[in-house]
């Protein structure tokens, strides 16, 4: 009997199924020799050069590989699977942009779900934002409940990156609501919560905001925006914003359980205790209530217990913010009796003649600090149920003063102060150390970054309370800080901060005049300063004190303040000051807010109120009665970075800034100052918080491990 004939193709099609069944079993040169033999066969057949490709791959023969994808592609041009086999081949040989663009127009051809995550996951790794955010959404317009956690995380940071902060921030109050102990979820929806204010009501975002304020290291500043909104549109809170409807006319006192009820809610006290009640109309409201009770503060037999917790979170709240609260002549003629009646109560020995002490202590406290009536805090008889309520303002007001007190004598002196600009600084930081904070964020930072400046040098100069240099340790726990200002209470209040915090031992604090830090006799391979400068008499001089300093291949930053924000936010604000004669007394800035907050909101001068440092005493005292400041330009920094041989290599801004920035300028740097300028002119607002420039000196190395920190944003 003869053989059975076979056709070219019959025959080649018997070997690629023959060589299949090897690939399958991984016999690669037996799947190698029969793919072969099918393509001389059939040489036309774009899947035997694909598996031939495949195969040569799975043998690290990657440009041989690209040869046969290449083939396939020739033969079948428009070959989703060819397009992608050829990517793959340019990937695994190192042409990672080439692969990549093959890879897309597979993509283009025939779309795939797993092709989506695949570019997406590329594209992430890449830090290209927006095009891994393309594919993301493609995949999630198909399976928004069913897509996986870890690809809609992803989504919501590339759409953050991309300044698309309201689908972003959707995203991450469904997943911070399942996962309300996750750090990197926490840590964006804090950034989201701070760009995106939220017009609405929303109980889930009420929710997770109230989670994240009974934390201890968060960053609560972030959650002023979203707190407030949720506040003021919560009808919850309806009674409350009652009785400040009636606080300037017809005395108005709703039922007290009721209204306790309200008052003692866990969203609003841990908002006011951690400095996030921060808004006109929230301070209206606060406001309202503390003089409802001053002016009652006789009926205290009858309220109920849950009322301290409330009170003593205002005490909290009113200390934190230097008592900036305005008082009517009304308030402090009730405020000295009942300051009389609470110094008499603590003095008696009877505990049983003292009903109600708390609150009065707790009420009496939102209008002055705890330590200046109360000298001996056992004095206070606090029941078993009021001790946890107490407890924040007896930390806040007399624990953590009494502490700062004694930690002034432990801090050693690196200079003299006696610039006279330094010293009229010095003493209104003295009075008012400037920022009172609570806590820092702790931040997981990978071992790649964290260890790129291990032993290095840290200098803060002009470290305030302390904030900047908790802020440096996390990010760099590897190195040691060196942390100078000239005011001993703002230092004192830092180091405290830095022992709670656990990182007294990275932190050395110094006091002394940032002119002469060259008396300290160290050399940094980092130095920061953040907001000194423009407050020197003269800042070059300052400027070039600190770069002695700074070791040749160091890097530098500094915070100076913008004068086309400050001349737009600050200027119609600063001329009535002026016109009213208003000094920087504490009377005359509370009357100052006052008129503020009651001129129409269309007026000019209102536009300071929109800043954070509106709502703080000391923070007010430097937005706005400061005793010395500078403003810059972009030309006037790069000019006076020219003349001290700096090079400007990165500039902090925001994403959803930064956005705008390369929509008006696309390609182009925003190092430029030019361009810069003209940002600033369309956007007067964009560099309020300051300009935050890295420099480094032109004779350096232009690349050091410390720059990935800078670029990356974490400094």
């Amino acid at each position: 009997m003869s053989p059975t004939y076979q056709t070219p193709e019959q025959e080649a099609k018997k070997n690629y199924q023959t060589g299949l069944n090897h690939l399958r079993k991984n016999n690669l040169q037996e799947a190698e020799f029969c793919i072969g033999k099918a393509i001389a066969s059939d040489e036309n057949n774009p899947e035997y050069w694909l598996k031939l490709g495949i195969i040569w791959g799975k043998m690290g023969r990657y440009s041989e590989a690209i040869e046969a994808n290449t083939m396939a592609l020739s033969i079948a041009p428009h070959s989703p699977d060819a397009l992608y086999n050829l990517g793959v081949s340019h990937i695994q040989s190192g042409n990672e942009d080439e692969g990549i663009s093959f890879l897309q127009k597979s993509y283009e051809t025939k779309q795939s779900e797993q092709l989506a995550e695949q570019l997406a996951d590329l594209f992430y790794l890449k830090q290209n934002y927006k095009s891994a955010g393309y594919y993301l959404l493609n995949i999630y317009k198909k399976k928004k409940t069913s897509m996986g956690e870890a690809y809609l995380y992803k989504l919501a940071l590339c759409l953050f990156y991309c300044g698309e902060m309201q689908v972003s921030l959707e995203l991450m109050i469904n997943l911070t609501k399942k996962h309300p102990n996750n750090g990197s979820y926490i840590s964006l929806l804090l950034d989201l919560y701070r760009r995106s204010p939220q017009t609405d009501f929303n109980f889930d975002s009420k929710m997770i905001v109230e989670t994240l304020l009974k934390k201890d290291k968060v960053k609560f500043i972030y959650l002023r925006n979203p707190w407030a909104n949720l506040f003021n549109h919560d009808p919850s809170y309806d009674i409350l914003r009652e009785v400040a409807l009636h606080s300037s006319s017809s005395p108005y006192f709703p039922d007290i359980n009721k209204l306790t009820k309200s008052l003692k809610t866990d969203f609003l006290c841990m908002g006011i205790q951690k400095g996030v009640a921060i808004s006109a109309p929230v301070e209206n409201v606060l406001t309202a209530i503390r003089k409802l009770f001053l002016l009652k503060w006789k009926e205290a037999p009858t309220w109920p217990d849950d009322l301290v917790k409330f009170l003593a979170s205002l005490a909290v709240g009113c200390w934190y913010n230097d008592y900036i609260y305005f008082e009517t002549n009304e308030e402090k003629t009730s405020l000295l009796d009942l300051k009389q009646q609470v110094i008499k109560l603590l003095k008696e020995d009877r505990p049983e003649n003292k009903p109600k002490l708390c609150h009065l202590v707790s009420l009496l406290s939102c209008y002055m600090p705890l330590y200046e009536f109360c000298e001996n805090i056992n004095s206070i008889p606090i029941p078993k149920n009021l001790e946890a309520a107490m407890k924040p303002l007896i930390d806040a007001q007399y624990t953590s003063p009494q502490y700062e007190k004694s930690l002034i004598q432990t801090i050693p002196d690196f200079s003299t102060i006696d610039d006279k600009t330094s010293l009229s600084v010095q003493n209104m930081y003295k009075a008012r150390p400037y920022p009172r904070w609570i806590s820092s964020t702790i931040e997981n930072i990978p071992v790649t970054l964290s260890d790129l400046t291990r032993g290095f040098d840290i200098l803060v100069a002009g470290c305030g309370t302390g904030h900047e240099p908790a802020i440096y340790t996390n990010v760099m726990p590897e190195a040691h800080i060196t942390a100078i200002d000239l005011s001993l209470p703002s230092i004192a209040y830092g180091k405290r901060m830095a022992i709670k915090l656990g990182y007294n031992q990275k932190i050395d604090f110094y006091h002394g005049d940032l002119v002469k830090i060259g008396e300290l006799e160290k050399k940094f391979d980092f130095i920061a300063s953040s907001g000194v400068l423009h407050h020197l008499e003269e800042p070059e001089k300052g400027l070039s004190a600190i770069l002695q300093s700074l070791k040749p291949d160091g890097r530098l930053s500094i915070s100076l303040y913008s004068k086309v924000a400050r001349d737009y936010l600050l200027n119609p604000a600063l001329e009535y000051i002026r016109e009213k004669k208003y000094t920087s007394s504490t009377n005359d800035i509370r009357q100052f807010r006052q008129d503020i907050v009651m001129m129409s909101p269309d007026h000019p001068a209102t536009r300071c109120a929109s800043t954070g440092d509106f709502y703080f005493l000391s923070e007010c005292n430097d937005l706005l009665f400061h005793v010395q400041e500078h403003r810059y330009t972009p030309q006037m920094i790069w000019g006076m970075a020219d003349r001290h041989d700096l090079i400007p290599i990165h500039i902090s801004m925001t994403n959803d800034r930064l956005k705008l920035f390369q929509d008006m300028f696309p390609n182009q740097s925003p190092l430029n100052p030019d361009l810069l300028a003209k940002f600033e002119a369309a956007h007067p607002k964009a560099f309020i918080e300051m300009y935050k420039i890295f420099f480094r000196k032109k004779d350096s190395l232009p690349d050091q491990p410390i720059d990935k920190l800078i670029v990356s944003g974490l400094l």
